[in-house]
């Protein structure tokens, strides 16, 4: 797989970077980087392999322990992870979508769950007979989506630092008809997965690594 090469300034200096998504299963596993470049003229390559525990490991012994937080949670939600049998257990979970804390029946929506690729993503499901607008709201703000007899909808705005926070759903119909469908957070999903040890402590890892995320970019 090719990667665009992207550029950003630290302190003055120059970096040449790539972005690359791997989901938390494969998070273990080592990755190997190929890098071919041209200079006065002369062709080179050079292969760098790296893998996230150990980037992890050495972000929790840099500047006195100021990342050890989300290292730490980053190497916990990895482990529980690293394994086919937890994501599995996962997505057959998914496919139970735990009920939202419905206020209206005449909402569309049944219930959420959690996709976990390389971003975790929260998933709401739909009954498909409905047209109109999806509202939500999280965090201090609002986003919009429109459906169209779909079964489901993914809320790909919600990042990982804002997993802990609880979601508000409403939906106006295609004739202008507004619906407050009720809320959700990633407690409720925890508790719906419970029986289900292997995807408990996965749901545990991904909130402590939210948490560890949100004080990192937001320092509380």
């Amino acid at each position: 797989v090719e990667l665009p090469l992207l550029q950003r300034t630290l302190d003055g200096v120059v970096y040449d970077y790539v972005t690359i998504s791997v989901a938390a299963k494969d998070a273990a596993k080592e990755i190997a980087l190929t890098v071919s470049f041209s200079f006065e003229g002369e062709s080179y390559e050079q292969t760098v392999k790296a893998d996230l525990p150990q980037y992890a490991s050495l972000l929790a012994k840099h500047e006195e322990g100021k990342y050890a937080s989300l290292a730490n949670a980053i190497l916990y939600y990895v482990k529980c992870a690293d394994s086919t049998a937890a994501f599995e257990a996962v997505r057959e979970e998914a496919q139970k979508a735990a009920a939202v804390n419905s206020i209206d029946a005449s909402s569309p929506i049944k219930g959420a769950s959690i996709y976990l690729g390389s971003s975790p993503v929260w998933v709401i499901s739909l009954d498909t007979g409905y047209t109109g607008k999806i509202r939500y709201r999280f965090a201090g703000r609002t986003y919009q989506k429109d459906i169209a007899k779909q079964e489901s909808l993914a809320l790909d705005e919600i990042r990982l630092s804002d997993l802990t926070e609880t979601i508000s759903f409403s939906y106006t119909d295609a004739s202008g008809a507004f619906v407050e469908a009720g809320s959700y957070n990633l407690s409720a999903y925890a508790e719906a997965v419970s029986e289900n040890e292997t995807v408990a402590a996965l749901v545990d890892a991904l909130y402590d690594y939210s948490v560890a995320a949100h004080k990192y970019i937001y320092g509380a």
